[in-house]
């Protein structure tokens, strides 16, 4: 067995919320070794799909939120210009629909207007005219955020990745980490035929976070993402549809010509399955029931390319953000599929603060692994 040594910090786990915590300790100087059982950006986890939006209105689960969403917007923009200098970054606008009775439009308006985030009302009327592609119902009502953007997010995690190989991280993909284990005074990561050894540790296992006899409840939810040519569905911003129990469906106009349009739904999650599974026939199938209310024309367009993707979250929504149970020399952000992913600047520096014991000016304890045993 061989033995590596001599690193500030291991990050385990290079989704986009791995790949920024190796940037942050890589900018303070610290001498970073980043593993992956996977080689970004894979299908493995909810880091790709070509596309991730970021948007403002959007139902968090608490009004701390509020002023971290502004700044890691100005995070994005900063860092697209380090990281993707091209064209990665499109600001389409969204919008989203919603049953006219549902009590998030109140919610998700207020939520705008402390942000101070300009947004529209669209009636029926307006959205029919919006997107006669789409089956609008009478009864909805779409709030427009103009400002939402897309980021061209596999493109980027290459982009990182290409920084960090020109600051010298070593990146060990395709490595899978067996254990780690916490010490008085440093972490051991443990792979197939090698120990490393490092001061401290950063762990983001996204779905895999109860690998490691680590009892911390996730919940797993599986979506597929489908891709049609923009000639068969062009629209000019994203659109989101979440009609209750009925129907939950988002359509996202790719950065890109050449990517078409993606449509994303959810499909069943195979009974203990923990990473992301070939698509069967029987899940296009679902999933094309799904969409085919909203927009008939699924029957018609090519299918251009299709992809699972698992997503891992807390029981209560809220991430976790905590140090390794009776250690401060790892520290665990997990919980972030869906709309953590906007957040991921943000979160790299708060683990990489955490993680080498320098001050915060965020309350994380809306964060802490144990309020979810207070919760029960």
């Amino acid at each position: 067995m061989k033995m590596i040594k001599g690193f500030d910090v291991a990050v385990i786990g290079s989704g986009i919320i791995g790949l920024f915590a190796a940037y942050w300790a890589r900018q303070k100087g610290l001498h970073v070794i980043v593993f992956d059982q996977h080689h970004p950006p894979h299908r493995y986890g909810s880091s790709h799909g070509l596309s991730r939006a970021i948007e403002y209105i959007y139902q968090e689960p608490s009004q701390q939120y509020l002023p971290w969403i502004q700044r890691t917007w100005e995070l994005w923009r900063s860092m697209h210009q380090t990281f993707a200098p091209l064209d990665l970054l499109a600001v389409t606008g969204a919008v989203t629909i919603l049953v006219e009775t549902d009590p998030r439009i109140a919610q998700l308006q207020t939520w705008a207007e402390n942000l101070d985030v300009p947004f529209k009302i669209l009636g029926p009327a307006s959205l029919r005219s919006r997107f006669p592609q789409l089956s609008i119902s009478r009864h909805v009502i779409g709030i427009e955020e103009p400002s939402a953007a897309m980021i061209a997010v596999e493109p980027f995690i290459r982009s990182m990745i290409a920084w960090g190989q020109e600051h010298n991280i070593p990146w060990h993909f395709n490595e899978k980490v067996l254990a780690v284990k916490a010490h008085p005074d440093h972490v051991t990561i443990k792979t197939a035929d090698t120990d490393y050894t490092a001061a401290r540790a950063i762990v983001t296992p996204g779905p895999w976070l109860s690998q490691w006899g680590l009892n911390i409840p996730i919940t797993l939810s599986r979506q597929l993402m489908l891709w049609v040519p923009k000639s068969s569905l062009p629209l000019s911003s994203m659109v989101n549809i979440d009609l209750l129990e009925d129907i939950r469906i988002a359509f996202f106009p790719e950065p890109q010509e050449r990517w078409g349009t993606k449509i994303i739904a959810d499909v069943p999650l195979t009974a203990g399955e923990k990473t992301c599974s070939a698509i069967s026939v029987e899940d296009i199938l679902t999933v094309n029931d799904q969409i085919r209310p909203i927009w008939s024309g699924i029957d018609r367009a090519p299918l251009i390319h299709h992809e699972p993707c698992i997503m891992s979250m807390t029981p209560d929504q809220n991430f976790y953000i905590d140090y390794w149970p009776g250690s401060k020399h790892i520290v665990i952000g997990a919980g972030f599929s869906g709309r953590g992913f906007k957040y991921a600047p943000l979160v790299g520096q708060w683990l990489v603060n955490m993680v080498m014991q320098e001050p915060i000016e965020d309350d994380l304890s809306l964060f802490r692994i144990n309020r979810i045993d207070n919760l029960s």
